[in-house]
């Protein structure tokens, strides 16, 4: 898996659009090592691991990285869509 980052080190965002639960493997090969690792599925919608056997029928892998994720949804939070 760290084949996929680069060496440099000036990589300033990971682009994840993985079905969903294949994120959760990958992200925390890019956590620390990327600026920001933006992830298209819901991985890492929920901040609260114990809600994720509820809402998607299995446990979060990485449920330590949950609280550090931040959830965006651009129509939501776009300038002017209020």
């Amino acid at each position: 898996m760290t084949r996929l980052i680069p060496r440099s080190r000036r990589l300033r965002c990971g682009l994840l659009g993985l079905p969903h639960g294949a994120s959760q493997a990958l992200v925390p090969t890019f956590w620390g090592r990327v600026g920001h690792v933006v992830d298209l599925a819901a991985d890492f919608r929920l901040r609260d691991g114990d809600l994720y056997p509820t809402w998607y029928g299995e446990d979060h892998e990485v449920p330590d990285l949950l609280t550090d994720a931040a959830y965006g949804l651009p129509e939501l939070f776009r300038p002017g869509s209020g």
